[in-house]
């Protein structure tokens, strides 16, 4: 049994190309990256074992990373952000957490705040600043 083609709705595909034309209008290359997302995100996809709260710690140290090397006041709250690539569930949250946190990369600010809009997951670590 052959996988189905993907199918979309004429609204949807409607959509797609005013977004294209749009893109097109403005630069080129910005609509070939469109068009390039547009087919990444159509293709199915099996997240393995960790791999949400993997990608989600690294994307949170890599900002760490990236302010650390700033000099910032002592009393700097740093607030992140976090955009996961995918719906999260809580406990990849919490692996994700638990994977800055031991990192230990957030100790240079006073406090650093993580969000997540969508699913309204926050937490606060705090640093070796007082």
């Amino acid at each position: 049994m052959g996988a189905k083609p993907l199918e979309i709705h004429p609204a949807a595909l409607s959509d797609l190309k005013s977004a294209l034309a749009w893109y097109l209008d403005r630069s080129e290359s910005a609509a070939a990256k469109f068009v390039d997302e547009v087919d990444r995100i159509s293709k199915p996809h099996v997240h393995t074992n960790d791999e949400l709260a993997t990608d989600l710690a690294a994307q949170i140290l890599e900002r760490l990373e990236s302010k650390r090397i700033k000099d910032y006041p002592i009393e700097t709250v740093l607030i992140i952000n976090c955009i996961p690539n995918h719906f999260i569930l809580p406990s990849e949250w919490s692996d994700a957490i638990e994977r800055v946190t031991k990192a230990q990369v957030h100790l240079a600010f006073r406090e650093v705040f993580l969000v997540e809009m969508v699913m309204s997951y926050s937490t606060t670590l705090y640093g070796e600043r007082k």
